[in-house]
């Protein structure tokens, strides 16, 4: 029996979450996962995500055309796939036109500069910053171009002071190559 100005609908008990005891969550409130950048079909690495200009400056048209717009750049040194995009499509490493760092060593690890990683390596040994200064302002200013010179189309500025720090010595006498 009602009393009073309620409603006359019955309330229905509230079902409860059998291991935490808790009402569910609305789904309104829960964020869907988001799909998950695809793997590398070669080594199954994520990639780097590449725009078309840098498909169409480090690959031949036939091969920029087998890949969408939406395509990865394998960073794995040891990988044979050079880019690949979620369809499933691949290019191998050969077919880029310039040789890419980490993929082939001797590649210049700056490539708008054309400087190797051999001579940063012997920068860091030395102590000398100022080439590689140099190539981190160079990498923020309008003139580089990355875009069309980068495998991955990005700055090479991280992989540049990754390579140097791996191989610093912060006791080195700059220009001398000798330690104090």
């Amino acid at each position: 029996m009602w009393h009073g100005k309620t409603s006359r609908r019955a309330v229905r008990p509230q079902r409860l979450c059998p291991w935490h005891r808790t009402p569910p969550m609305n789904k309104a409130f829960v964020r869907e996962p988001d799909e998950p950048d695809p793997r590398c079909p070669g080594c199954g690495s994520h990639g780097e995500s590449v725009i078309r200009a840098t498909l169409d400056a480090n690959l031949a048209p036939a091969e920029s055309r087998v890949l969408s717009d939406a395509s990865w750049y394998c960073p794995n040194p040891r990988c044979s796939v050079g880019y690949f995009d979620a369809s499933g499509q691949s290019v191998p490493t050969a077919a880029l036109r310039h040789k890419a760092f980490p993929k082939d060593p001797a590649a210049p690890i700056c490539p708008c500069k054309g400087v190797a990683a051999a001579e940063i390596e012997v920068d860091a040994e030395a102590g000398e910053r100022t080439r590689i200064r140099a190539l981190l302002a160079y990498g923020q200013s309008p003139e580089a171009a990355c875009p069309h010179r980068s495998p991955t189309g990005q700055p090479c500025a991280a992989e540049l002071q990754k390579h140097f720090l791996k191989h610093f010595k912060p006791g080195a006498n700059p220009g001398t190559g000798a330690r104090r």
